[in-house]
């Protein structure tokens, strides 16, 4: 007998979807008193003349900017609570937990999964107001050395990288340390999944 399929899972990006700005922008420049245009240029160069992966060369370049005052990831975490979402955000969740479903779906065992799959840094969602509401995070993680500071990219997660956190929530693998195990059925089908991805402007 097949599993019933009854969890609508709803995926998300980050930048430009949630929220109207980038979030290194947002919190971490301010922060540590980075020049926003000065390091985005420094990206698109590593891009364009070392073929550098947009995203690997945005999390190289942040730790050459920092240098020796490379923070901890708790201390990026505590960043996260600054970041700022669109208009609605995050009470819309709050309404799509509590008025989403109606007394037939919620007798028929429907429910609502809420998922963000980002090639922005992880660790800031993690610290944000949308944290509660989001079943699992993924996106760009920093290796930390023995005195906890940021030290090494340790995941990172591309724009065509992001379908196969598509496959994840699909099959419910959400621990991030399990392979994909091909031929496993899915606790979910992509039938039930609805994704908010919308291109990112180049910079």
């Amino acid at each position: 007998m097949s599993t019933p399929q009854n969890t609508i899972a709803i995926v998300y990006d980050y930048d430009q979807t949630l929220s109207p700005s980038y979030m290194q922008d947002e919190v971490v420049f301010p922060a540590f008193g980075i020049n926003g245009e000065n390091f985005w240029r420094r990206c698109t160069e590593m891009v364009r003349e070392n073929g550098y992966d947009n995203e690997l060369a945005y999390m190289k370049v942040l730790l050459d900017t920092l240098g020796m005052d490379r923070p901890t990831n708790d201390d990026l975490k505590k960043l996260g609570s600054k970041l700022n979402f669109y208009k609605g955000l995050p009470e819309m969740f709050e309404e799509f937990r509590d008025g989403l479903l109606n007394t037939e779906h919620i007798a028929h065992g429907i429910t609502v999964e809420h998922y963000i799959i980002s090639s922005g840094m992880k660790v800031l969602i993690d610290g944000s107001r949308l944290a509660p509401f989001v079943r699992a995070t993924f996106g760009c993680e920093f290796a930390e050395d023995n005195e906890g500071r940021i030290t090494f990219p340790k995941r990172v997660i591309s724009h065509t990288q992001k379908t196969q956190f598509l496959f994840r929530i699909n099959k419910g693998l959400l621990d991030i340390h399990r392979g994909l195990q091909p031929g496993r059925s899915g606790a979910r089908r992509f039938q039930e999944m609805l994704s908010a991805f919308y291109p990112r402007r180049s910079r």
